[in-house]
């Protein structure tokens, strides 16, 4: 790959996220400032003891007292503990801190005329300092699957614009400067992919990427699926490995951060697996458990609130794509399908996700941000390599960028309320409700509107992908094996 299309893929994905956050957006709220307490306790009272951070005066990036709510419980010694998974503060506590300084010396130091006009303060600015590190995060995915569309395609200027489309898209682009653990968890499930799939032979390396998929269940018990997913895949890919001591040095590095986990969780709540807030659900009736299930399913893709095609049209070329690249490459095919199933499988379930498929107070589809590179890839299979898609990708492209431009503008559309109505539709509509009214909306009980519109969007979906792979495609192959 020419350094320079990556530095440039780099360069562009900060300038524009970070021209982003200079607009009005919903960031800092949530379960943010929480994790953010989390990062301030670990930096400077050393501990995981949070009884004294959510009244503390003197933290100035938060600028005064939090409510803990949901997120704090009294732990098994009764102190006050963060219920929230600490691999990502853990993994922020020295950048926090040297952020922390440095947002002191600028609110110190500037006059307060400027900071005024600019509208920064000590919280903005520390704020800006954690959006910085995640949106470095998203440019290291962006330059990762620019090297994989070029390895897809052979064409290295087609697959700079397409990572950048899909990076500067939701969800990855409306989660990029959150201090969410989403865009961490895709980050490092991207990066062990990749590693599985280079035919590994560096046991140093095997360690770090055992380790890599071991700390994504410190990040966020959720991953559990993730992992069970790249676990397999670590086992069906060692079969071409020469030095079988690869597998046995990466699996060594997950267990031990796999015990880390436990041993933390076991700590602060003297359980070894769940916590108040990862926990499993009540074993429901077979009936309700697969409606439930169907809805989670239909809301993550559907949803004129939190789901991803209303935000990223553009993903409608997965589809497509995944047939596309199952007659190029079974095997990469399988494996992406794999990790993306296994993750699926896991939050779909009630049992093993409480929270249902909403995410709270965030950007639409936030649950499907650890497998969205995932998702890009199988998007770019099908420009590659459909002859038939051409004119679809252009109107696709039309609409997404202008999506993007409008979110953009005002980030603050990305939240939703959770009554039923997209705000970025209603926006777009100007008050109409022509554009609201026609996409549908998953609250129960599910009206017929709703159930209706999805049930022709999923048949037209369907003939669309049979439509477009139903002739020779382009005849390209894959050009290294990652």
């Amino acid at each position: 790959m020419a350094p320079i299309l990556t530095r440039r893929l780099a360069l562009l994905v900060f300038l524009v996220l970070w021209g982003l956050i200079t607009h009005g957006t919903s960031a800092g709220t949530g379960d943010e400032p929480h994790y953010e307490i989390i990062t301030h306790s670990l930096v400077f009272d050393h501990d995981l003891d949070v009884t004294t951070d959510y009244q503390n005066l003197n933290n100035r990036a938060l600028g005064g007292v939090f409510e803990p709510g949901a997120h704090a419980r009294p732990g098994v010694d009764g102190r006050l503990r963060p219920v929230h998974d600490v691999g990502m503060p853990l993994l922020f506590a020295p950048y926090y801190a040297v952020a922390y300084v440095l947002a002191g010396a600028i609110v110190d130091h500037v006059p307060p005329r400027w900071l005024e006009r600019a509208r920064l303060n000590y919280t903005v600015v520390t704020r800006h300092f954690l959006s910085f590190a995640m949106i470095g995060i998203t440019a290291a995915i962006a330059v990762r699957l620019l090297a994989i569309f070029a390895a897809l395609s052979g064409d290295r200027r087609r697959a700079f614009w397409w990572a950048l489309l899909l990076v500067l898209s939701p969800p990855m682009l409306s989660h990029s400067f959150l201090f969410f653990t989403e865009i961490v968890s895709a980050a490092l499930a991207l990066a062990v992919f990749v590693w599985l799939r280079s035919s590994p032979a560096n046991l140093p390396g095997a360690l770090l990427a055992g380790t890599a998929l071991g700390f994504m269940f410190l990040v966020h018990a959720r991953n559990a699926g993730l992992i069970a997913g790249l676990l397999v895949l670590a086992l069906a890919e060692s079969r071409r490995w020469r030095d079988r001591r690869v597998l046995v040095v990466f699996l060594t590095g997950a267990a031990i951060l796999f015990a880390v986990r436990t041993a933390i969780t076991h700590h602060l709540w003297g359980t070894w697996l769940t916590t108040p807030h990862e926990r499993f659900g009540d074993v429901a009736a077979i009936t309700p458990l697969l409606v439930e299930s169907a809805t989670r399913v239909t809301g993550w893709l559907f949803d004129q609130e939190h789901g991803l095609l209303p935000y990223a049209p553009i993903y409608l070329l997965v589809p497509a794509g995944w047939v596309a690249l199952w007659k190029h490459d079974r095997r990469l095919c399988g494996a992406i399908s794999l990790v993306v199933g296994a993750y699926l499988a896991v939050i779909t379930m009630p049992l093993l996700n409480v929270h249902g498929w909403r995410g709270g107070w965030t950007p639409a589809a936030r649950f499907l941000v650890p497998v969205t590179p995932f998702l890009a890839i199988l998007a770019f299979a099908s420009v590659a390599w459909v002859r038939r898609i051409r004119g679809l990708v252009l109107a696709l492209v039309a609409v997404q960028v202008g999506i993007d431009a409008v979110v953009w503008q005002r980030p603050g559309l990305l939240w939703n309320n959770g009554i039923g109505t997209s705000a970025l539709l209603s926006y777009l509509d100007g008050g109409t409700r022509w554009l609201s009214s026609a996409a549908p909306s998953i609250i129960e009980p599910l009206g017929s509107r709703s159930i209706a519109l999805v049930a022709v969007g999923i048949a037209c979906w369907t003939m669309l992908t049979v439509w477009l792979n139903h002739e020779d495609h382009e005849d390209t192959k894959s050009y290294m094996d990652f």
